[in-house]
Parts: C-alpha cells; sequence; structure tokens
C-alpha cells in the first residue's frame, strides 16, 4: 500500500520495524539505498501493468456504478441463500420433517447444482450475462414462494 502510493520512506521505516520486532538487522537483508532504489521501480511500474489497469478499470466510473450494482445483487443473494440454509431446516422441523436429513439433502443438490451451473455459465448459447440473469431469477421467484411458507405451531 504504502509503495502504490509513493510513500517509500515511510515503507523503509515499516521495514525496518518489523525486521526489529523479529531479532534481525534490517541492513544484512537490504541496504536502504537498494530497498530505495528498488521500491522506486516498483512504484514506476505499478500503474503501468496492463493487468492492473484493467483490474482497477471496474472501480472508474464508466464502470462503478454497474460494479457496485453487482456487488449488491451479490450479497443479496448470498445472505438470502446462507439465510435460508439455516432457516429451512427449522422451518421444515415446526412440521415434523427431520432437519438433519434437509440439511443432507440441501447438500447433496448442490453438487450437481454446481455442475450444472458451471457448465451453463461457459455454453455459448446462454453465457454468463444470461446465466447470470437466469440464476437470479430462479433466485428471486424460489424466495418469493418461500416467503410465503408459513409454520402453524
Amino acid at each position: 500500500y504504502l509503495l502504490s502510493h509513493n510513500k517509500v520512506e515511510d515503507a523503509w521505516k515499516v521495514f525496518s520495524l518489523m525486521a526489529f520486532i523479529n531479532g534481525k538487522d534490517v541492513n544484512s537483508i537490504v541496504k536502504k539505498q537498494e530497498f530505495l532504489l528498488k521500491a522506486g521501480k516498483i512504484n514506476d511500474d505499478f500503474p503501468k501493468d496492463p493487468l492492473l489497469k484493467r483490474f482497477y478499470s471496474i472501480l472508474q466510473p464508466p464502470y462503478l456504478r454497474r460494479t457496485v450494482l453487482l456487488l449488491v445483487v451479490f450479497s443479496i443473494q448470498f445472505s438470502t441463500y446462507y439465510g435460508s440454509t439455516i432457516f429451512l431446516p427449522y422451518n421444515l422441523q415446526i412440521l415434523g420433517v427431520d432437519p438433519y436429513f434437509v440439511s443432507f439433502v440441501g447438500f447433496l443438490a448442490q453438487i450437481p447444482g454446481t455442475c450444472l451451473m458451471a457448465i451453463i455459465v461457459e455454453w455459448p448459447l446462454v453465457g454468463r450475462r444470461n446465466s447470470f440473469r437466469l440464476f437470479t431469477a430462479l433466485t428471486a421467484i424460489f424466495f418469493f414462494l418461500f416467503a410465503f411458507f408459513r409454520n402453524e405451531v
């Protein structure tokens, strides 16, 4: 972090402190001038790396809104999935179904589901965008139905 933000002296101080805490002489590891020289080269190369530029481009204005939206959708799906995994056995236990059996069957159902998802994502006729839309829609439909599940106690 410090090197990528051109804080080379601060990076040297942290490096020296790490060496001191670990009982090492910092000069036996690297000389200060050599560290500063190499750190400067790392800092010069950092913005020029095409892979890093492509990665950081999703956090820049034309793609930032879409990235945040996808992160929100993913977080909601992730939370609802694990929420249902936790609460579905409890709700079915009220109806007299063994919660361990439900958890085991759910685990077994995930294996072909994961394989199917991997095939559909890479399938040229569907692709990644359409598979994301498909799985998002299926998640919404099943959780909509799950919302109407009532347990009578």
